[in-house]
C-alpha cells in the first residue's frame, strides 16, 4: 500500500512475485499443521465452528449488501463477494495462537471458518451472475 502511488510499483511487484509464490505455500502448511482435527469430533466445537461460520457469512452479506445501496441482486453479489475471509483470519488466528491468546480449539474454529467462507462464495457468485443481464 505504501508503494501504490509509486511509478516503480509494477516493477517491484514483478520482482517480488517469485518470493511471494515461494513463501505462500509454507504459510498455509504451517497454519494447517496447527489445526487439531480431533477438535471437530467434539460436537460443541463443531457447533461453534458452524455458528461462527454462519455469523461470518451473515455479517458480510448484511454489511456488504446493505452498505452497497444497490438493487437486490447487485447488493447480494457485493455481499457474497466479501464473504471469504482468507488469509486475514488465518494470520490473526496464527498471531493469537503464537502469543497464547487463542486456544487450539478456537484456532481450529477460525481456520474452519476461513476455509468454509472461501469455499462457499464462488458457487454462490456463479449462481448470482448466471441470471444477471450482460452489459
Amino acid at each position: 500500500m505504501m508503494l501504490a502511488e509509486a511509478d516503480e510499483r509494477f516493477e517491484l511487484e514483478r520482482q517480488a512475485r517469485p518470493v511471494y509464490e515461494f513463501l505462500v505455500p509454507f504459510f498455509f502448511v504451517i497454519i494447517g499443521t496447527k489445526v487439531d482435527p480431533d477438535a471437530f469430533t467434539d460436537p460443541d466445537i463443531l457447533a461453534l465452528a458452524l455458528a461462527v461460520t454462519a455469523l461470518a457469512i451473515a455479517g458480510k452479506l448484511i454489511g456488504g449488501g446493505l452498505g452497497a445501496r444497490l438493487p437486490f441482486r447487485s447488493a447480494a453479489i457485493v455481499g457474497v463477494g466479501m464473504v471469504p475471509r482468507g488469509e486475514v483470519g488465518l494470520v490473526t488466528a496464527g498471531i493469537g495462537s503464537g502469543i497464547g491468546a487463542v486456544s487450539g480449539d478456537m484456532f481450529s474454529v477460525v481456520v474452519f471458518m476461513s476455509i468454509a467462507t472461501t469455499i462457499v462464495a464462488p458457487p454462490v457468485l456463479v449462481r448470482l451472475f448466471s441470471g444477471a443481464p450482460r452489459r
